[in-house]
Formats: C-alpha cells, sequence, structure tokens
C-alpha cells in the first residue's frame, strides 16, 4: 500500500474524506450515499469523474428518482438499477425498490478501518441487508473498492449491485474493452436501436436506419440522445478503460469477472445528462431490473446471515504503460 493521507474535508459545504498519495486524489461523501466525488490524476491534471452541473448540491431524499438530481461522480446502485417492486415470494415481496436503488440516498456511517483504509456502511430500509465498503489507495495508482453485504433477514434475499462511476468525457475519450469482446447487447428499446436483447458488433455497428457508429466513442451533448449495452452476457469480462487519446493517459476497472460477468455501458450525449458521460458498470446482474435479473436467473442471492463480497480496482495511468489486464 502506498504511503497515503486521509483527512476531513468538505465538497460544496458537505462533509468528506479525502484519500490522496503522490499520483492521486480520491473524494468521498457519506452524506451523499458514499458518493465518490472526485478521481483526480495529478500527474496529468485530470478529473476523470463529471463534476457537479447544478448547484447548490441538494439533499436527496429517500426514493429520489436518480434524474431529477445532479448528475455527477460515482453512485452505488443497490439493490437494483431500475425502481421495481421486489419480486421475491415471502414477507418482502411487493416492497418497492426505488430509482437506482436504495443506497446512493442514504447517509452512510463510518466504521474503523486499516492504516489508509476509508470503511463506510449503510443499512437497507425496503430490505434487510447491511452494505460495507472499503476504500484505500495502492500501487500501482489504483482506487482499491472492497465490498461486504450481508443478509439480515430470515429469507433468501436476491440483490443487483452495479458500480454508477459517471466519467467525464469528450471527442478525444475511447472505451477500450478486451480484445475478446465481438459484440454487446441491446436493453432499451429506443431508436435507432431497436428492441432490447439486439446484438451490436462491438465496436463498428450499423443501425436499422443504416448509420454507422463507432460505439467506443461518444458525440457531443447536442445530439440529446443516449444509448445503454451490455457485453454479450455469455462472456465475463474482468476490466474495461477510458483513454485520452489527447494525452495518453488512461483509467481501467478491474475486478474478479467470477463474482462480476456482467458489464454495463451507459453513454448519454445529452438526452439526461448536461456534458457528454460514458458510465462503466460492472455488476453480479444481467441486466438494469432487479425483477429481469431474477427472472432470468442471472444474478446473487443470499442466504439469511450469509455474506458476499467482491472488489473493484481503478487503476489511473499516465500513458507510461498499456490499458491492459495485467
Amino acid at each position: 500500500m502506498t504511503n497515503t493521507s486521509i483527512r476531513d474535508s468538505a465538497w460544496h459545504n458537505l462533509s468528506a474524506w479525502t484519500l490522496e498519495n503522490d499520483a492521486m486524489r480520491v473524494v468521498i461523501v457519506p452524506k451523499l450515499g458514499a458518493k465518490i466525488a472526485s478521481i483526480y490524476d495529478k500527474r496529468v491534471k485530470r478529473e476523470w469523474l463529471i463534476p457537479p452541473t447544478r448547484t447548490p448540491i441538494r439533499s436527496i431524499p429517500y426514493a429520489a428518482s436518480f434524474p431529477d438530481y445532479d448528475m455527477n461522480a460515482w453512485d452505488e446502485m443497490f439493490p437494483t438499477i431500475i425502481a421495481v417492486s421486489y419480486p421475491v415470494p415471502g414477507v418482502y415481496q411487493g416492497r418497492m425498490l426505488p430509482d437506482h436503488g436504495e443506497v446512493w440516498a442514504l447517509p452512510w456511517a463510518k466504521e474503523s478501518g486499516g492504516p489508509g483504509e476509508l470503511v463506510l456502511s449503510v443499512r437497507g430500509i425496503a430490505l434487510p441487508y447491511r452494505l460495507e465498503r472499503t476504500a484505500s489507495l495502492e500501487t500501482p495508482s489504483t482506487l482499491r473498492l472492497r465490498y461486504s453485504v450481508t443478509n439480515l433477514g430470515s429469507e433468501t434475499m436476491p440483490y443487483l449491485w452495479a458500480a454508477h462511476p459517471l466519467f467525464a468525457v469528450n471527442e478525444e475519450t475511447e472505451i477500450v474493452l478486451p480484445p475478446k469482446v465481438s459484440e454487446v447487447y441491446n436493453v432499451h428499446n429506443r431508436a435507432p436501436w431497436g428492441e432490447h436483447g439486439k446484438r451490436y458488433p462491438w465496436p463498428a455497428a450499423i443501425t436499422d436506419d443504416g448509420k454507422q457508429w463507432d460505439l467506443s466513442h461518444v458525440g457531443p451533448v447536442d445530439l440529446k440522445d443516449c444509448r445503454k449495452f451490455y457485453v454479450q452476457p455469455e462472456l465475463p469480462i474482468a476490466w474495461a478503460g477510458l483513454r485520452q487519446r489527447d494525452m495518453g493517459a488512461w483509467l481501467r476497472l478491474s475486478w474478479d469477472s467470477a463474482k462480476l460477468p456482467y458489464l454495463g455501458i451507459w453513454i448519454d450525449e445529452g438526452h439526461s445528462a448536461t456534458v457528454p458521460t460514458v458510465a462503466l458498470e460492472p455488476t453480479n446482474a444481467f441486466y438494469d431490473a432487479l425483477t429481469i435479473a431474477y427472472d432470468n436467473q442471472r444474478i446473487s442471492q443470499l442466504a439469511p446471515g450469509e455474506f458476499h463480497q467482491w472488489s473493484v480496482n481503478v487503476r489511473l495511468d499516465d500513458g507510461k504503460n498499456e490499458i491492459s489486464e495485467s
């Protein structure tokens, strides 16, 4: 582990924690769902996460709709993405799970941790669980996020977790996936992409209207468009990244594909976001709604008293190394 300082700080007048070493600085806001508000590469002077585009920052009530609030930075989505009624027969069946889940709109509590670690936790409202995330800075220039969720109830609980980092991109940013990825799966019924389930080659695709696309790039916000894909669900991958071609710098997320077999890719060109946006969303479930993933049997399930653990690494590089799995 690198020599990391962890200090009290502030982010838009909200109490925050800052983790910092010689290469990077990370800001986390417990009151706003443990939002990771900043991932800053000090070597190339690049902020990788979208800053607030509407201020002042508002507090978020439980069960808020995500698009009603400023879309910025990195939130955690749990136990669903799309708002749904809990589908599992039993005492919790029918309970409403809010848009983007519960935890992004709840305050998280600080727990004791080891040297160089920031440990935050939250308890569910609609469902009985405890979710914990430990953040630390490690070599080389890596933010390590370790997660643990425990079922506090008396019934087996399926859950969906997905990262939701909104990355700041421009015309020089390239989405990079492992070479073995050959196609992506459309999950929105939205023109010109057709119905959900349609597959497109990666990265060169042609939509039904005959338009050619380079799916690895993002257009300007005046397009007023968006799209979301998953990497082909039968092909688990272990990393994805963004390369800034004009400076060579890159960011890469990596994870254990046995625990997080799926990757969602959200692109917003002014549909909901006010700046060009990419979200790389490793997840344990396929796809977006707990109900869909449960019906597909592509989801994790926790027995009463059981806990699951997983992690995501966020590596920054100034361009001296290749973006790859190694």
